[in-house]
């Protein structure tokens, strides 16, 4: 039997192949190729839920041909059952029978079984044609999340690129491999990304120290994950080592009301984006839009979420800071283009109602339904809140949201039935100018 490639493809050549080998090789295909498939998905921009039907009849047809091989051809899975249990006497009869030695690589190094795996690698399993390369990734990774010294070195030995373990050795504070991973010519920066958002300040430090860059294309989530996760000590550390402050960064420590963290990256040069004046706004925390205010942040930002929330102390110190009271913004993916004045009377806020009105909301705003795939320009940055709420709104007035096109704020008051708030805006609506 040989290989010839077609159409870019590798495929069996000549009647006289024996199935036995022949699955193995496609056995093999397939299984590098779903990490290929899963990219190329990616890349084409093809959401998760049109791949899945294809990535299911690859995976099944993956596993018939394990599980069906021909009597006398060694399964995948028994062999990855023995090579876990480090049964070499069971693993050696396996081989002799044909069964491929990648393919209980990765049991046996999880497990730590290093006389296992030494006999694996003996045999070829990281020579396989097709997962050769996959096999040692995923191999070391195992080993180093479990902390298999002894098993992380053969693998190296062997050819496995010592900065792919960096990321799960220290995620489950395996220092002595980490250290072992460095000493091969891992690149520190790989492990950033990990160490901050575990908080491993200590690990953070020390990469950093021999060569760690926060901004290498390995690491430059590093300090939006120690932001996320509420890290302070650790975006303070890699502020100081250079990192670049980003407004992901911002907005998470916004977000959860750190007030410190935030501080800490405007002065480094963060820049406030409209969601973090709406996170801030909207949960009413006025130091922190006080803060975002004196960087530059634009008051109208976070009318919205504020008079959405209740925040009538919010919503005035933002107009007297020069909000825009017909400030119009989307909410995102419910589509309806709304002022403050609409979403302050959908949630019922009578006194926030007034105030607009006398800071000079137009009573005649109408709201504006925006067609899927028409509004990708537009800003959309209010919280989940609030598409929450427009949901049940729609649900419960029985009305669908593009029916809403045009709607006043009134029409909403007239359609919840809201007496009071009728009359304030029939009043203000019949005002002259």
């Amino acid at each position: 039997m040989h290989l010839m490639k077609s159409n870019g493809c590798l495929c069996h050549s000549g009647s006289g192949a024996r199935l036995p080998a022949a699955a193995h090789l496609v056995a093999g295909a397939m299984t590098n190729g779903l990490l290929v498939t899963q990219a190329a998905f990616c890349q084409l921009g093809t959401s998760v839920r049109d791949a899945w039907p294809v990535w299911r009849r690859v995976t099944l047809t993956l596993i018939v041909i394990n599980v069906l091989a021909l009597p006398g051809h060694a399964s995948k899975f028994e062999l990855e059952a023995a090579a876990a249990k480090g049964d070499i006497e069971h693993v050696t009869r396996l081989l002799e029978a044909g069964a491929n030695p990648s393919d209980g690589l990765g049991a046996a190094a999880g497990a730590g079984q290093a006389e296992v795996v030494q006999l694996l690698l003996e045999a070829g399993a990281a020579e396989d044609f097709y997962k050769g390369p996959s096999v040692l990734f995923f191999a070391l990774n195992d080993a180093a999340w479990a902390g298999h010294a002894q098993v992380v070195q053969m693998l190296l030995a062997a050819g496995a690129d010592p900065s792919d373990g960096m990321s799960l050795a220290i995620q489950a504070g395996r220092t002595q491999v980490v250290e072992m991973l460095l000493e091969a010519g891992a690149n520190p920066s790989a492990g950033l990304n990990s160490a901050a958002g575990a908080g491993n300040a200590e690990m953070v430090q020390m990469l950093l120290g021999i060569g760690g860059d926060p901004n290498h294309e390995s690491s430059e989530h590093a300090l939006d994950d120690a932001a996320r996760a509420g890290h302070t000590e650790v975006v303070r550390i890699l502020l100081e080592s250079g990192a670049k402050p980003s407004s992901d960064a911002l907005d998470d420590a916004v977000e959860a009301g750190n007030v410190q963290m935030a501080q800490m990256l405007l002065e480094a040069g963060a820049e406030p984006s409209p969601r973090g004046m709406d996170f801030a706004s909207g949960a009413g925390n006025g130091q922190i839009v006080r803060m975002l205010l004196e960087a530059g942040a634009n008051p109208s930002h976070g009318l919205l979420s504020a008079a959405g929330n209740g925040e009538a102390e919010i919503v005035a110190f933002l107009l007297r800071a020069g909000g825009d009271p017909n400030n119009a913004r989307w909410i995102y993916r419910r589509r309806l283009d709304l002022t403050p004045l609409h979403l302050a009377v959908m949630k019922g806020h009578l006194g926030i109602v007034r105030t607009l009105i006398e800071a000079g909301a137009d009573t005649g705003a109408r709201a504006r339904y925006v067609p899927p795939g028409a509004g990708e320009t537009i800003v959309a940055a209010v919280t989940s809140a609030f598409t929450l709420y427009l949901a049940d709104f729609e649900g419960l007035l029985g009305v669908e949201m593009k029916d809403m096109d045009g709607w006043t704020p009134l029409q909403f008051a007239e359609t919840a039935g809201h007496a009071p708030m009728i009359d304030v805006l029939t009043e203000a609506s019949s005002a002259p100018e």
